[in-house]
């Protein structure tokens, strides 16, 4: 599956000399994973009726505007700033531009933008343009204006100028945003880096201002920093030396915690500067503008930003490099009396620790070792019974770990213990000045595959205590002889020769579409849609395909997708639907997706494959291994990638694509499916699965959901992907107040009977 950078607009509108008219005020090309996000600022100055304008644009080397996207759907804007956005880069635009809300954005995945390409506001009417950024018909690499992993920013007072006016605009050149903002590990948003959306005035100003742009005032840094870089401007005021005729120069201090300031060395220059900071402390940076003689302006002009450091805190995982122990305790089983412990080898134990995986299993060494002795098994009645059951804990003790907050945490990837048994990860404290008793003993159950988490503060965990953390396995001793059914807990990726999956295989499926023109096959666009959506089915008994029936009546007027000038809808985009698994874990090791096909009669229009994809995240999602084979006929199918082709650190996925044009659901019965498994077989639970009712849609006030068995939780997600809803139901219907949220498409996320599916619903 190809991954794509969709377009993250954010539509600003700039106030100029004349009123009622939008004006281009700033562009920005993010960094983040897919290129995201992107943001295209401007300000309307006076009342502006968005419905007036368009935006289009000119992509790459082109020389023809398109892409046209009405900006009807922001209304009527007085004096304020609105921003479009894709929904590909919402996640990234709501962790790098935090001050951006919901309300004032318009989503659209009509327009895609990179680095080099040009855009412009237009008069709907007469096409006349209103403003734009970026020379037509040429191509922005290499030009002062491009903008690729970058941004510019007009500047201010400047007016719209019916055209691209190079003069008018502040570039901060290619490249200035590379590895930078809070996606890439930094401490800034790219909000924060660019000065700021929405600063963009009508005039000129006169008054001289200092800010600090870095670090953002009330930061908490993590507790790993060491120094932070201060960085600072000003506005309409000259640094330099008292003699050199400029304005003045800086005068600043530092403050850490409640200490008194200390003055720093005079500042001649708006040069970063780097100071060296402790975890748990707090700073507080003052600067001031003084004149030539080291006055204070009149009035004072000044600026501050505090700050704080974390404590030290300390994270350890069960892959963690480090020296693991055993220790065995004993108790009755018949009243649960403790009895006696003991130190016990690791492998002794049956736990298995590497530096890629940790397996936990049932003790089956005393078994064999104390099969004679009364005090571990009864054999009165001539079988031999455990009177014993065993704690068996496989740990990591280090005393270094006392006063600080600890974590211990991980992933369990696979667990199928015995229901005999119970496992815990836990972190303990023993008081070795009170004959070494437990007094911390925090613990969690992981007899089940998922993420763990046990913290303990450093008030429990006091300087002096013993400090442990792992795991523990409790039951009874087991006859080798039954390893094969009491099962283990597993943490990271136990080696295999290799790895075989099935279209049945208990997973997590996705959707994504990439489009092709139908004329010349050419790649535009792809996007993140639902697996129901793309009229793929999913259940514990059978996979069936189809063609995407969705889009016909989703983007029936979009001229995008059709071609309407002759009276009829007639599609210019074919589809690849890609359903499939991504699963990471799969990289490293040989790999085989297997299948047979029970049932085929897509249309000849369309074509259906099976693959296997790596994608490489250091190359931009390139997708390096597509391997597929046909699945258009009946029978069985191989596919298989090796583990030198699916390199550690891929993206690694498996599934189905089927490719044609969008379908008009009239056609559904004529145009066939793919169908692996016994569709037969699917039960009301699979029914109700993918079929929630839900009415009325579109809603005012509320939602009403049922189902035939019971609805387990409903979250409900808005365009940009934030959840604005959850609700823990546990019965077959239920209402949902939805007179809160704001006009327009939301998705519904539910889990019946352990198994989730999504709808979309319209708030009117």
């Amino acid at each position: 599956m190809k991954k794509i950078t969709l377009l993250l607009l954010t539509l600003c509108f700039g106030a100029i000399s004349y009123a009622q008219t939008p004006v281009l005020t700033a562009i920005v090309d993010g960094d983040c994973s897919g290129g995201t996000p992107k943001l295209l600022e401007i300000y309307a100055d006076g009342t502006v009726d968005f419905s007036l304008y368009s935006i289009e644009n000119q992509t790459n080397a082109n020389t023809s505007w398109g892409a046209t996207q009405s900006l009807a759907d922001l209304g009527t804007v007085t004096d304020d700033f609105v921003y479009i956005t894709t929904s590909g880069s919402s996640d990234s635009m709501i962790s790098e531009f935090p001050s951006v809300t919901s309300s004032q954005t318009l989503v659209s995945n009509t327009i895609n933008l990179n680095g080099d390409d040009r855009i412009r506001i237009i008069l709907t009417s007469d096409s006349s343009v209103v403003d734009q950024y970026g020379e037509t018909d040429v191509d922005g690499t290499g030009k002062s204006w491009e903008y690729k992993d970058s941004y510019a920013k007009r500047v201010e007072g400047t007016s719209a100028d019916s055209g691209f006016a190079e003069a008018n605009w502040v570039y901060a050149g290619a490249g200035s945003l590379d590895g930078l903002g809070v996606c890439q590990g930094g401490t800034d948003t790219y909000e924060v880096l660019i000065g700021g959306v929405g600063t963009y005035t009508t005039t000129t100003t006169t008054t001289p201002e200092i800010s600090i742009t870095a670090p953002t005032d009330g930061a908490t840094l993590a507790s790993t920093t060491t120094s932070v870089t201060v960085s600072v401007s000003t506005t309409d005021f000259a640094v330099g030396a008292t003699d050199a005729g400029l304005d003045g120069h800086i005068h600043w201090s530092i403050q850490e915690n409640s200490d008194a300031a200390v003055d720093q060395a005079m500042k001649y220059d708006t040069n970063d500067e780097t100071i060296s900071v402790t975890s748990g402390n707090t700073y507080t940076v003052f600067m001031e503008l003084r004149d030539n003689s080291h006055q204070p302006l009149s009035p004072e002009v000044n600026t501050s930003v505090t700050f704080s450091v974390e404590a030290g805190s300390n994270t350890v995982t069960p892959l963690t490099s480090a020296t693991w122990k055993g220790y065995i305790n004993t108790f009755n089983i018949s009243d649960g009396a403790y009895q006696f412990g003991f130190e016990y080898g690791v492998a002794d134990m049956q736990s298995t620790i590497t530096d890629t995986y940790v397996k936990l299993q049932p003790n089956f060494g005393i078994w064999t070792a104390e099969a004679s002795n009364a005090a571990w098994f009864d054999s009165s009645s001539g079988t031999q019974t455990p009177i014993l059951n065993i704690e068996g804990n496989t740990f990591v003790e280090n005393n270094d770990l006392a006063g600080s907050d600890l974590t211990f945490e991980g992933n369990v990837s696979a667990a199928d213990l015995d229901a005999g048994y119970t496992a815990v990860a836990f972190i303990k404290a023993l008081d070795p000045n009170n004959g070494y008793a437990t007094v911390v003993n925090k613990s969690i159950d992981i007899t089940s595959a998922g993420d763990f988490t046990v913290s303990a503060t450093a008030a429990e965990l006091v300087e002096g205590f013993i400090v442990q953390y792992g795991f523990a396995v409790t039951g009874p001793p087991a006859d080798p002889a039954t390893e094969d059914s009491l099962g283990s807990v597993v943490m990271g990726v136990e080696p295999a020769g290799s790895n075989t999956v099935t279209p049945l295989t208990s997973a997590t499926w996705k959707g994504y579409i990439n489009t092709f023109n139908i004329s010349d096959g050419a790649y535009q666009f792809g996007f993140e849609y639902g697996v129901a959506d793309m009229q793929s089915t999913i259940t514990d008994t059978y996979v069936k395909l189809q063609p995407n029936f969705g889009i016909w009546t989703a983007e029936a007027s979009n001229a995008a997708w059709f071609d309407s000038s002759s009276g009829t809808q007639t599609p210019i985009l074919n589809i690849e639907g890609n359903t499939f698994v991504e699963n990471n874990d799969l990289a490293g090791s040989d790999l085989t997706f297997e299948g047979n096909v029970s049932a085929a009669d897509l249309d000849a229009g369309y074509t259906a494959v099976a693959f296997i994809k790596a994608l490489d995240p250091n190359n931009g999602y390139a997708t390096v291994v597509n391997k597929s084979i046909d699945i258009t006929s009946a029978g069985d199918f191989t596919v298989s990638a090796t583990a030198a082709e699916l390199v550690e650190g891929f993206i690694v996925q498996y599934g189905f694509a089927v490719t044609g044009p969008p379908a008009d659901p009239a056609t559904e019965d004529s145009l066939g499916s793919v169908v692996m498994g016994d569709e037969s077989t699917a039960g009301i639970d699979d029914q109700d699965l993918i079929t929630l009712n839900m009415f009325p849609n579109p809603a005012s006030d509320v939602l009403n959901i049922s189902a035939q068995n019971t609805i387990n939780t409903v979250e409900i997600y808005n365009v940009l992907g934030q959840k604005v809803i959850r609700m823990n139901v546990e019965d077959t219907s239920a209402e949902i107040n939805v007179s809160n949220l704001n006009a327009g498409i939301y998705l519904i996320k539910y889990e019946i009977n352990n198994r989730t599916s999504t709808k979309k619903f319209v708030k009117n």
